[in-house]
């Protein structure tokens, strides 16, 4: 008889067990689950947004504060309403030397701050500006070094760099919000800033209440700034 031709003998495959289904399931939901926010994360980065592709518009309106943009960044600054308890002293430049500063704006090497301290019974508020460059061009109504002759150095007095000052004896308060408050300052860099600044001060209790002032001998900063 003619033999006959062998057939193939194919291995019989073994479907996979349940348990090992539902492991590998598990195994690849975990992958995703801790994966995909971070390959998310990793899509977009600033090396790749070409530089001034991105604009206004593509910014959500209100989702940027002044805490997101840099230092030095051009626009609009509102300085808010800073309270401050004032420090005490007996002597005006020594008082003021020994304040601490409040700082409102900063802006390339400008620093535009308030200071309030106690002469005695009298309360007093400073808005001043400091420099970390020289030949800075400083006018204000308080203090002009322009018309003085010289400019903002880094060295400048204290007492020379104030643009805005007040006072308010025992038991008084007072405000300051006239025109005398405006200020430009220019410096070398090319930063530019051209502010108002404003505030109120009391000591000693009111008749009236202490209002927005609250308890003890106070000031409160305000004011704004266009700069670049």
């Amino acid at each position: 008889m003619p033999e006959m031709p062998e057939m193939p003998v194919h291995p019989r495959r073994r479907r996979p067990s349940a348990p090992l289904v539902i492991s590998l399931l598990a195994l690849v939901l975990a992958l995703v689950a801790t994966g995909a926010p971070a390959t998310a994360a990793r899509l977009i980065t600033g090396q790749d947004v070409k530089n001034g592709s991105l604009t206004g518009l593509d910014v959500k309106d209100g989702s940027l504060r002044a805490a997101d943009l840099a230092d030095g960044a051009a626009g609009v600054t509102f300085f808010g309403r800073k309270r401050v308890l004032a420090s005490a002293g007996d002597d005006y430049t020594a008082s003021l030397a020994a304040a601490k500063k409040v700082v409102l704006l900063r802006q390339g090497p400008i620093t535009v701050y308030g200071k309030c301290f106690m002469v005695g019974t009298t309360i007093n508020y400073v808005v001043a500006v400091s420099t970390k460059v020289d030949g800075v061009l400083m006018d204000s109504r308080e203090d002009s070094l322009v018309t003085e002759g010289g400019f903002l150095d880094v060295d400048t007095p204290e007492t020379d760099r104030i643009m805005e000052e007040d006072s308010a004896s025992a038991g008084t308060a007072d405000s300051d919000a006239e025109d005398s408050s405006d200020f430009l300052i220019l410096a070398p860099d090319g930063t530019t800033i051209r502010g108002w600044s404003g505030g109120a001060l009391k000591t000693g209790a009111l008749p009236g209440g202490n209002g927005p002032f609250g308890a003890g001998k106070v000031c409160l900063f305000t004011g704004g700034a266009f700069h670049s």
